[in-house]
């Protein structure tokens, strides 16, 4: 989340400056409503990691079980 936090930052200072004023809370808020999130932008990406994790394939680096570790799965709430 810091990632795309900092990133709406950046497009916000772009879209100010670019219009020869001060970056404003507004267009950081533009620059958030713009954003397609990671759980929706790379959703087979991270379907086939936690399905890997679950094979025995991998091992998490945050959990010492995979009961534990799908536990922690943040859903993905699909709005297409």
């Amino acid at each position: 989340m810091g990632a795309e936090i900092e990133q709406a930052i950046i497009d916000g200072m772009y879209v100010g400056f670019n219009q020869g004023r001060e970056v404003t809370t507004e267009d950081i808020l533009l620059a958030l409503a713009r954003q397609v999130p990671l759980s929706l932008s790379q959703r087979e990406a991270i379907s086939f990691l936690r399905d890997w994790l679950r094979e025995g394939r991998a091992q998490s680096a945050s959990f010492e079980e995979v009961k534990q570790a799908e536990q922690a799965f943040v859903p993905l709430q699909l709005e297409i």
